[in-house]
């Protein structure tokens, strides 16, 4: 059933993006942008930060994270929604719902290679039309592909297109912590999970690396997981 689902919902994806995505192409240099992950502490943005900033970014949720937050939130926001190409895309009801202005995968992985390889070959009709029709990671960006992490490309790519003053980032817990859902997604990702626990260490050092290349911005991280101090980098708690 879940595998129909997501069949399902990979197929009106493609139909939004050809028949009813309307992306703003006119970006302007902003004073501040959200980047919004998948933590528990991406709350903290629902709650407290409603009517700032306008221009927002969705890293790989799903729509049981949609269900567990407030919705309206966003109504008056533009969404710029990252996604991986394998994870579970946003059901056309969400899709409809959200303010999209920006649609980007963030999972290239060397995209030409991927199409020899024989993997491809036993995708069916609608699996290669969603791994061919939406829309690639920048290629001017790709020197940022070794991040290796949906996240942190999606700050990247923020700052290349907005030029903003100020970065404020929600649910950046680099898995330290809990998950904003107990999507399908993310079942592997708890408080008990060793692997990712470690991967993550690896995730703080590739961000501390981009407050440092970023200095002229100022960076400001809603989560309780305390990392390593940069002078670019506030540090808030949230509670969650």
């Amino acid at each position: 059933m879940n595998k129909i689902k997501k069949l399902l919902n990979k197929f009106f994806f493609l139909l939004y993006f050809k028949f009813l995505y309307k992306p703003n192409y006119e970006f302007n240099e902003v004073d501040e942008v959200a980047v919004i992950g998948r933590g528990k502490s991406a709350n903290y943005y629902f709650e407290k930060f409603q009517n700032s900033p306008k221009i927002v970014a969705l890293v790989n949720f799903t729509d049981q994270d949609l269900k567990e937050i407030d919705i309206q939130v966003l109504k008056s926001k533009e969404i710029f929604l990252f996604f991986n190409i394998e994870g579970n895309p946003l059901s056309l009801k969400y899709l409809l719902s959200l303010n999209i202005k920006g649609l980007m995968r963030t999972s290239n992985d060397d995209y030409g290679l991927y199409k020899k390889r024989k993997d491809y070959k036993r995708l069916n009709i609608l699996q290669k039309l969603y791994l061919d029709r939406l829309p690639k990671y920048p290629k001017h960006l790709n020197d940022f592909m070794y991040l290796g992490n949906g996240g942190l490309i999606s700050i990247v790519y923020m700052i290349n297109y907005f030029k903003p003053k100020r970065v404020l980032l929600f649910g950046f817990n680099f898995y330290q912590s809990k998950m904003i859902s107990n999507s399908s997604f993310s079942n592997s990702v708890n408080e008990d999970s060793t692997v990712l626990r470690k991967a993550g260490v690896k995730l703080i050092q590739n961000f501390i690396h981009i407050c440092n290349l970023f200095n002229n911005i100022e960076f400001q991280r809603y989560d309780d997981t305390q990392i390593e101090n940069v002078s670019n980098l506030k540090q808030i708690n949230t509670g969650f």
